[in-house]
């Protein structure tokens, strides 16, 4: 990068710091809707027992207050208390007058957010800006900064680091350490989404045209909420129709030849409402710096070779909602992907590249959500599923991309789908309590069939999922608030099985615990967990918040660590155990004025009977092909883990035409194999590209005619990276083990500018440069990240 070039990186990165941030994450939704379904319940409640409730009562107008009082330009307002104690009338007219502001707060939320997905996966009121444990992005945020995938729009939340595979040409994340390969469940509107083999969820694929919140619970997550939550949670939050004609629509270009496309129409009547939508995203490329050394290996110039990718989404929903609280709601989306993978443009001497491509990426969901009320104090919500991933891969002979000849190339087809269930029974007839009961049940089914150089047998696997879930939200003073609960899981495996040596039909597995399994049902797991959970905030001040956190939570293995096996190189392992991990988190919040409030979370957690992909000693030949001889590669249970680090946030509108928003996380990540473990390579081993700091920085500027500036900088420093093309197996003698590559360490900041300009009604531009400074930084060596990109978006709603 030139002087001058850094000059001005560092003068923007200062205007950046010292004016800061925009657009702040808003405070969320789901704590008030939760208000306002206990404020209709105190409603009915008589005047002898609405006394009981005061320090609920007391509890919500403290944070709504608060929230008022952190936004100045909001039109919600809220009558003085009369003097404590408060008698019937006065906590009668408490609750009226707290209805109809956090109804009024709600109402200025432009997202729209689908009640019914909404999840409460909190320890404390959400009211404030910041909010401890859980964090999320609007539809604010996701239209002004342009975030047009799940993928890009998580990089903007604390302790949340994409964990690029580049050469896959896919955004998986990590959440404080944690992979979403199973330890980090997907959500959509409540309902899990996880690919029933791998978990290999592409980010990347879900768009964000009909999304109105994401929300990510961090280390702490609802038990209500299923199984294998063992880090934390991911909640994708669609949007729904609130008026006769609601509806919005936007074209945008871009670099890369990008095309980016959405529709959505909706109706809300008194009894029933109709939404669809329509979302297509795509490039031809993704540009890359000019600082890029081209031309270089599989790059003759600086369009990414092979970056290429089309996604598009179409959704309905239907809804019937006759009385009250009560909604029973039927959904249906449907996704349609591909993509191309990119080759290695490093100098690795060991390279070696895979011309893989994606012709299909699909996805298809039917859910139904309900909500009935039960009395006066209890409801209970259910919820039906069904998800089918239809996805096929292309592993060809050369960068033509024409034959399928070789060894290695393949075409492979899979057809997963899952089924299920839950009901989570809510009441507060208990005085201080909002208990919770949950029922989950869920059905995966992996069927796999090769199509090239010959059609295979199909396998299928198929596992059975249970969760018994209870909560307890206790107020035990106006000030003092705990949550008690639990999970109880339990995975049962019905069916696996693995090709034949001519690969033209099927046979049972064998494993270590039934060597001479005969049935297809033999060598599955059958495995409990139990994952209990507390927390504690105390409001010691009205500008003041303490909070902790403890959960010892558990996750059962994917279908591929339990069963991966055959080619002559691996061995299933049906008995793997499932990872566990204790969460700690502790933290205090902060209001420095009206306009400034800051929070800093420390956080902890020990995670054992960690999965890691390793090789064991063949125990008969069964490894004839193996990269180790005398050595069958498997996924076992042989690690430890250690996750522990801060996160520090701080937002503020020091004047009402800008609005300030910064964080900083930073993480350490230790794994030590277990002793007791005989291994071969057991210093061989891939480390996951996490950043050891990363900073956001945002700032958002209202000008004269309401016009909207924005600027971004993020930076993430003490990256370790492996050149993992470059890799050096041994010769063929087991003495000698096998190079692991080199770990080296990189940082990288880049800088984003945008506008938003309304034109006339409800129809506005948006242009935007990110990258502006056309940094050339990788995640994985080899496989460089975008350069320098324009966007330019039209958007109209009414």
């Amino acid at each position: 990068m030139s002087l001058k070039m850094k000059m001005g990186s560092c003068l923007v990165l200062a205007c950046l710091l010292v004016l800061a941030a925009g657009g702040g994450l808003q405070a969320q939704t789901k704590q008030f809707m939760t208000w306002v379904q206990d404020l209709n319940y105190l409603e009915r409640v008589a005047d002898e027992d609405l006394a009981r409730e005061a320090d609920g009562i007391e509890q919500i107008r403290s944070a709504v207050e608060l929230w008022i009082r952190m936004h100045p330009e909001t039109a919600v307002t809220l009558q003085a208390a009369p003097a404590r104690p408060w008698d019937a009338a006065a906590l009668r007219s408490q609750v009226t007058d707290l209805k109809t502001a956090v109804t009024a707060i709600l109402a200025e939320d432009p997202a729209r957010p689908f009640q019914l997905g909404v999840t409460t996966v909190s320890v404390t009121s959400e009211a404030s800006p910041l909010s401890p444990i859980a964090e999320s992005v609007d539809q604010e945020k996701l239209e002004q900064l342009n975030l047009t995938n799940v993928g890009t729009a998580l990089d903007y939340v604390p302790g949340v680091s994409l964990d690029r595979s580049a050469n896959r040409n896919e955004a998986q994340i990590r959440l404080r350490g944690f992979s979403n390969r199973g330890q980090i469940p997907l959500y959509l509107d409540g309902i899990p989404i996880q690919v029933p083999y791998d978990g290999t969820l592409d980010f990347s694929r879900f768009l964000t045209g009909d999304i109105s919140e994401i929300q990510v619970a961090k280390g702490y997550s609802s038990p209500l909420m299923g199984a294998n939550n063992l880090g934390g949670s991911i909640n994708l939050v669609t949007k729904q129709p609130e008026d006769k004609l609601d509806g919005e629509a936007m074209i945008g270009t871009g670099s890369g030849d990008a095309l980016l496309a959405s529709m959505r129409l909706g109706s809300r009547w008194e009894k029933f409402y109709l939404q669809g939508s329509l979302d297509w995203n795509q490039k031809d490329y993704i540009p890359l710096s000019g600082d890029f050394a081209a031309p270089a290996p599989n790059q003759p110039d600086y369009k990414l070779n092979h970056s290429d990718s089309r996604d598009a989404k179409y959704s309905g929903r239907i809804g019937f909602t006759p009385r009250g609280e009560d909604q029973y709601v039927f959904s249906y989306i449907n996704q349609k992907g591909e993509k191309g993978q990119p080759l290695y443009t490093g100098y690795g001497a060991n390279a070696r590249n895979r011309y893989w491509r994606w012709p299909e990426w699909n996805k298809t969901s039917y859910y139904v959500i309900t909500n009935t009320g039960i009395g006066d104090a209890s409801s209970i919500k259910l919820r039906l599923y069904y998800d089918q991933f239809k996805n096929s891969l292309g592993s060809y002979d050369d960068d033509t991309y024409t034959t399928l000849t070789r060894r290695y190339a393949f075409f492979s087809v899979y057809d997963d789908h899952a089924g299920g269930a839950s009901a989570e029974f809510n009441t507060r007839l208990l005085p201080r309590n909002n208990i919770s009961a949950s029922f989950f049940f869920k059905d995966d089914t992996h069927k796999s069939t090769d199509l090239v150089p010959f059609r295979t047998a199909t396998t299928l696997d198929r596992i059975q999922t249970f969760s018994f879930g209870f909560q307890d939200v206790i107020t035990i003073t106006p000030k003092v608030q705990a949550i008690v609960g639990f999970n109880v899981d339990h995975l049962k495996g019905l069916q696996t099985m693995e090709l034949t040596d001519d690969e033209l039909s099927t046979r049972p597995i064998i494993c270590e615990s039934n060597p001479d399994n005969d049935s297809f049902a033999g060598c599955t797991p059958d495995a409990w967990v139990f994952s209990p959970q507390v927390s504690l905030s105390y409001s010691f001040t009205q500008n003041d918040k303490l909070f902790a956190t403890f959960s010892d939570r558990g996750r059962f293995p994917l279908m591929k660590e339990l069963y991966t096996a055959g080619l002559g190189q691996r061995l299933p392992n049906p008995d793997l155990d499932p990872e566990h991990s204790r969460n700690w988190n502790f933290g205090w919040s902060h209001v420095f004025s009206s306009k400034t409030m800051g929070q800093v979370e420390f956080f902890r957690s020990d995670m054992r009977d960690a999965i890691n992909d390793v090789f064991v000693a063949d125990p008969g030949e069964f490894c004839w092909d193996s990269d180790v001889p005398g050595a069958c590669e498997q996924f076992a249970n042989v690690a430890e883990e250690d996750h522990y680090g801060v996160e520090v946030s701080l937002r503020s509108t020091p004047f009402s035409r800008l609005t300030l928003d910064g964080s900083y996380s930073y993480l350490e990540r230790s794994i030590t194999i277990s002793p007791d473990i005989q291994l071969f390579d057991p210093d061989y081993m891939i480390l996951p590209t996490l950043p050891k700091h990363k900073l956001i920085a945002n700032a958002a500027l209202n000008l004269p005619l309401d016009i909207l500036l924005l600027g971004t900088w993020r930076f993430e420093g003490g990256l370790h990276m492996q050149d993992t093309n470059d890799s050096v197996d041994h010769d063929g003698d087991p003495e000698t083990p096998r190079v692991a590559p080199p770990i080296n360490s990189t940082s990288f900041g880049t800088v984003d500018l945008g506008a938003v300009a309304p034109i006339y009604g409800g129809m506005s531009l948006q242009v935007g440069l990110k990258n502006l400074f056309d940094r050339n930084y990788y995640y994985t060596p080899g496989y460089p990240e975008a350069g320098r990109n324009w966007y330019f978006n039209m958007r109209y709603k009414f």
